[in-house]
């Protein structure tokens, strides 16, 4: 009798362990999903950003780093980047309906004078992942969108949170999104007139990712009608997030593929909201060197 009710201790022990873990577990993938909405909302409701961005971006298999400070409007879409590294004082000028809508740079250097390029030309995007228009937490927010509305069935299982760590002095919560084993290199074949950019774009995938895995392409805005080429399906295999705590907003998001770590995006000291005048975009601030 005793050795029955010593087993029915344990068996109901048992059951306790795992009805609450079980409980925990299915907690923390509610929590991770509220946090992850709040992520969306506040990568989306935001009119204005100053910051500095380290990034860090795998070009041609090795890591590339670049630091630059950031102005920015989302509309109209204006923007200032006065970059630190690894071209000091180099900057670029982008306003919407401004200069043909081209960007406007100093190189800071040869070939000594300002010129402007097409945002989306492999000329200005040669050792960089983006365009200067994927600048800011929008681009990210209809990355992330996608991502959820795509496995909105099984994004619990998708997401979670790793814990909290302090980054650039913000506490931050840690959301992990794996994407492993829906990540996949697959064949597409366009029957129209499209280049990679517009692709991308169309299925939030990375252009860069898709020009690395077609030699063949030279540029971002060839056409591929007829092409049978290699895209991935989505965006990234992983993705760790570290949300502010306070804001919601990515400080810190590290972005995997099949290889590893593709790109990182730290940001430091940004400010929401803040109030530029009409001259910050202007070429002939008194503090740029246009």
């Amino acid at each position: 009798m005793f050795r029955n009710f010593y087993l029915s201790r344990v068996v109901l022990s048992l059951l306790f362990h795992f009805f609450f873990i079980s409980a925990c577990l299915a907690q923390q993938q509610k929590d991770a999903t509220e946090v992850l909405k709040k992520v969306l909302l506040a990568t989306k409701n935001y009119n204005s950003l100053q910051y500095k961005l380290e990034i860090t971006e795998r070009i041609n298999g090795t890591l590339s780093k670049q630091t630059a400070t950031t102005k920015l409007t989302k509309s109209p879409f204006r923007i200032y980047i006065h970059q630190e590294y690894p071209k000091k004082g180099l900057e670029v000028l982008y306003v919407q309906g401004w200069n043909g809508d081209k960007a406007y740079i100093n190189p800071n250097g040869f070939p000594w004078f300002n010129v402007s390029f097409e945002p989306n030309s492999s000329t200005l995007r040669a050792n960089t992942h983006h365009t200067v228009l994927e600048s800011g937490f929008t681009y990210f927010n209809g990355i992330l969108n996608h991502l959820y509305i795509k496995y909105k069935h099984k994004v619990n299982e998708m997401i979670s949170i790793e814990g909290e760590e302090t980054v650039n002095n913000k506490k931050c919560i840690v959301l992990l999104l794996k994407n492993e084993t829906n990540f996949k290199v697959v064949k597409y074949r366009s029957e129209t007139d499209e280049t990679i950019e517009e692709y991308a774009k169309k299925n939030y995938v990375s252009d860069h990712m898709i020009k690395e895995l077609n030699t063949s392409i030279s540029d971002y805005l060839e056409n591929i009608k007829g092409k049978e080429i290699n895209v991935p399906n989505d965006y990234a295999s992983k993705m760790m997030v570290y949300v502010d705590s306070e804001t919601y907003l990515p400080i810190l998001t590290k972005v995997y593929d099949l290889k590893g770590l593709y790109e990182q995006y730290n940001y430091l000291f940004i400010k929401v909201n803040p109030e530029f005048s009409k001259e910050e975009f202007s070429p002939n601030y008194s503090e740029y060197g246009f």
